[in-house]
């Protein structure tokens, strides 16, 4: 398992590229991109285990914390579900509903990159 600041530090950046319009519009439609931009906003935060680190360090954020998580956290899960299995990367960024997640995911960033929690839950085994 990571250590708390590099985890910390990975979902932040995974964050910052949801947040980014200018990241997604250089990245998903470069040529011989090879993979979905799915495996890029869903499956990075599935990697860095996101909801792991709800659950071990949640009982540390701040209300401004809790907020920003778990409204990043509800748009991308409502986002996720509507999705198509191979969704139109210009159709996403012309969605309104996207705009959101961009939005909250920018709330996360500023919400967690200066205003570190300290951890004080057990590392799990």
């Amino acid at each position: 398992m990571m250590e708390y600041q590099d985890w910390l530090k990975a979902l932040i950046q995974t964050a910052k590229k949801i947040a980014s319009r200018e990241y997604q519009e250089e990245h998903w439609f470069r040529e011989n991109r090879g993979t979905e931009w799915a495996d890029e906003v869903f499956l990075d935060l599935e990697g860095y285990a996101f909801d792991l680190f709800f659950k071990t360090y949640s009982p540390s954020f701040s209300d401004a914390q809790m907020r920003a998580w778990t409204d990043f956290s509800s748009l991308l899960d409502k986002y996720e579900q509507k999705l198509q299995r191979f969704p139109d990367s210009q159709a996403i960024l012309d969605d309104p509903e996207w705009k959101g997640v961009q939005e909250a995911a920018s709330r996360f960033v500023d919400a967690f990159e200066h205003q570190h929690i300290q951890p004080s839950a057990t590392k799990p085994k």
